[in-house]
């Protein structure tokens, strides 16, 4: 198990929030409440772990001090009989926010896009977080570091809608897209809607030198 505690920002004990742990190479996934700042999580079988504390108005963080879980360390937890129990994993918030909308149809804006895909990137273009809208085309991100961000949505192609891949506001590329800015005064962006276009279509084969079909193969259109 784990006996630790969780603290935010400047140290001071929070009241409530969640730890959850992700086993590192299975689809294991585990969570206990914060109580008073302190958690612990018990009956865990052995094994490598990821360990993310979320809570209100923090962002989210993965042990030890990461956003991503590429630059996370994993927290074994070894058999009862070395010992079972890992202490002293704790952690250190820092401020957060959210970004929440509403997907809407361009051609009609008062029809929601239930199920389509969000996604919060970097600067960089880095994916950071994504999430799928609920039936009425709402999405909310939270436990977000401050600091700015674009956001994109999409939907799968159906018999009965083929909608454009779309960035805020309105865009179809990084450097075209308006930032969504979290700060410390401004910590939640409310409204962050996008209107998805109709979109078109592109179709061909893939050939090899000796006009046989490439089965398998990759096809990727980007704007110029």
């Amino acid at each position: 198990n784990y006996s630790s505690s969780l603290h935010k920002w400047l140290s001071a004990p929070i009241g409530t929030g969640l730890v959850q742990v992700r086993a590192a190479f299975s689809d294991f996934v585990d969570t206990v409440l914060i109580i008073d700042g302190r958690y612990r999580m018990e009956r865990l079988p052995a094994g490598n772990y990821f360990v993310s504390a979320l809570a209100p108005g923090f962002a989210r963080q993965i042990y030890s001090r990461a956003l991503y879980y590429q630059q996370a360390s994993a927290v074994t937890v070894p058999l009862p009989l070395a010992g079972g129990s890992v202490t002293g994993i704790d952690f250190a918030l820092t401020p957060g926010g959210s970004v929440s909308g509403t997907i809407r149809r361009q051609a009609d804006p008062g029809v929601a896009v239930p199920s389509a895909q969000v996604a919060i990137l970097t600067d960089t273009g880095r994916g950071f977080a994504l999430i799928a809208a609920n039936p009425q085309g709402n999405y909310r991100f939270d436990f977000l570091p401050l600091g700015a961000y674009r956001v994109g949505a999409w939907v799968a192609p159906t018999a009965l809608q083929n909608l454009a891949f779309e960035l805020y506001q309105d865009a179809t590329s990084l450097s075209g897209a308006t930032p969504v800015v979290l700060d410390g005064a401004n910590p939640d962006a409310a409204g962050i809607d996008l209107t998805l276009p109709d979109g078109g279509d592109i179709a061909g084969v893939v050939e090899d030198g000796a006009g046989q079909p490439v089965v398998g193969a990759s096809i990727i259109a980007q704007p110029e």
